[in-house]
């Protein structure tokens, strides 16, 4: 007798991880249905009972008949790797029939109730949470947008970052009414994802680990000088920038001017240089770069806005290659009345691969803190070539005012 094997597709530009489908699928004790690096993982088959397309709100996943096969020659196969394994207590027969007709009676009781994304994360991370609370939360709020509203947003810390647009994978959220910035606000129905708790940088459902130095972790510190730069401009960050481009780490940068500006030609970068502490919707821009076919995108922002790159990066925004961050001492919000920035105690770009700023270096130059293996590569390569130079960097300045953020809020 033969059988049909289906294979599962997933459309990673759709899928945002929310587990729905490894939740309800009756046969997932064998089969390979993980969620990995933010996307569920493809190339698994199955008998297609179908029940992960239903409870899919985003549509991601489609079921191809990919062969055939004969009952007889599975039985073969499963006897072959029997006999090559220790004996061991055969666990009970799953009745699939009974799992499948059990589960048809709630067909969206996940996506209509609470992502179990969002239950996933929260154990992969090392928040302390309360999942009664956030089960109270939900109840009240009805949708996890709302949550976040009632958490962050109403609260007045929203840090107008931008995040939650991109991570919105049915698009509707927006910062913007009329063109002019605004809170985020939903325009559609919210399909419960929570991908926008997890990402927002003044949520902690999903950590960042922390380092405990007051500067973040990093490999070194430098005071860095574009050749042939002057008391002006030192031009240094700028110069990592295009150096990046060049060397095709990067295919273009998302920096900020009077607002957010993807800039995808090195001789364009110019024109952004310089310290900008701007609250600015930054990360609303990195849907438009990935729909546009960039994968490897630059952030360029302050310390908030680096917070929330970084987790987006962790859960499965792979696109952002490089994150490159401001030294931000007391913050801009254009919020009259909002206490984001008072309450932001990260001077000095903590998450970021580079971080920049003046202090702690001589008029003219950068204080750069390194921070990962691509930040290093990327200055000792911009080192070697002669585009920068090295002096000298006051780290105890540096230390110091980054402790006095630390040390309580901004007034």
């Amino acid at each position: 007798m033969y059988n049909l094997l289906i294979e599962i597709k997933v459309d990673e530009s759709k899928c945002v991880g929310c587990g729905n489908c490894t939740a309800v699928c009756p046969l997932n004790n064998t089969l390979a249905m993980r969620i990995v690096s933010g996307k569920l993982k493809s190339g698994f088959l199955c008998e297609g009972c179908g029940l992960c397309i239903r409870v899919c709100p985003f549509k991601a996943l489609e079921l191809v008949v990919k062969e055939t096969f004969r009952e007889e020659d599975i039985k073969e196969k499963e006897v072959e790797v029997v006999s090559e394994e220790p004996e061991v207590a055969k666990p009970k027969e799953t009745n699939i029939e009974e799992q499948k007709e059990e589960i048809k009676r709630f067909p969206d009781y996940i996506s209509e109730w609470f992502s179990t994304g969002l239950i996933r994360r929260m154990f992969e991370s090392d928040s302390e949470i309360d999942f009664f609370e956030i089960i109270k939360k939900f109840e009240k709020a009805g949708d996890c947008f709302s949550i976040l509203y009632l958490e962050v947003i109403g609260k007045k810390l929203c840090s107008l970052c931008g995040a939650c647009v991109s991570a919105c994978s049915e698009d509707v959220l927006k910062i913007t009414v009329d063109g002019r910035l605004s809170y985020p606000h939903l325009v559609g129905e919210c399909k419960n994802c929570a991908s926008c708790l997890l990402k927002c940088p003044k949520t902690d459902y999903y950590k960042l680990n922390e380092s405990e130095d007051e500067l973040g972790d990093f490999l070194e510190i430098l005071s860095l000088q574009k050749t042939g730069g002057n008391s002006k401009n030192a031009g240094a960050i700028t110069t990592l920038l295009k150096y990046a481009m060049e060397k095709e780490i990067i295919d273009c940068a998302i920096v900020v001017g009077e607002n957010p500006v993807l800039v995808t030609k090195k001789d364009k970068l110019d024109k952004y240089s310089g310290i900008k502490f701007v609250v600015a919707p930054t990360l609303s821009l990195l849907k438009e770069a990935i729909k546009r076919g960039y994968k490897k995108i630059a952030i360029v922002g302050v310390p908030c806005q680096v917070k929330a790159a970084r987790k987006m990066k962790e859960l499965g925004f792979e696109e952002i290659k490089l994150i490159m961050g401001v030294f931000c001492p007391r913050g801009k919000h254009p919020e009259k009345e909002a206490i984001a920035c008072r309450v932001c105690k990260d001077m000095t770009a903590e998450f970021s691969d580079i971080s920049f700023g003046n202090t702690g270096s001589q008029r003219g130059w950068r204080t750069v803190i390194v921070r990962s293996g691509l930040g290093k590569k990327i200055v000792d390569g911009a080192i070697k070539e002669g585009l920068i130079r090295v002096g000298k960097v006051d780290v105890n300045k540096l230390r110091s005012l980054a402790l006095k953020k630390k040390g309580g809020c901004n007034e």
